[in-house]
């Protein structure tokens, strides 16, 4: 997956190298996949869905 970032055309080399290093440890550590998961996709982290029950799977009474 391709990342693009726009900035300024005059910006410092200092900026961009800042932008690089930190765009880097963000893919290193998985972040950026999470957080393109949560800004682009609406993927809400942890989320699951219902919990397994008697009443509901079982039973099959609805709440």
């Amino acid at each position: 997956m391709t990342y693009g970032y726009p900035i300024a055309k005059d910006s410092s080399e200092s900026y961009l190298l800042a932008l690089n290093y930190w765009i880097r440890m963000e893919k290193d550590y998985g972040m950026l996949d999470k957080k393109y998961d949560y800004w682009v996709l609406g993927k809400i982290p942890g989320s699951a869905g219902p919990r397994w029950s008697v009443v509901r799977n079982v039973l099959h009474w609805e709440a």
